[in-house]
């Protein structure tokens, strides 16, 4: 395990939630955590502006 090496790989959100979104109960599940979702994207953008 010490041979593992990191590489880091993009993440394209809304691709990611066109593909689960094809999953049984994903939407219903992601739209009852929309409350949530926004939270943290909120306390991570005033965290950004912080640091700046």
């Amino acid at each position: 395990m010490a041979d593992l090496k990191y590489q880091p790989v993009t993440h394209d959100h809304a691709a990611f939630l066109e593909k689960a979104g094809k999953r049984e109960g994903f939407k219903k599940a992601y739209e009852d955590l929309a409350t949530e979702y926004e939270l943290v994207r909120d306390t991570l953008a005033a965290r950004a502006q912080i640091i700046q």
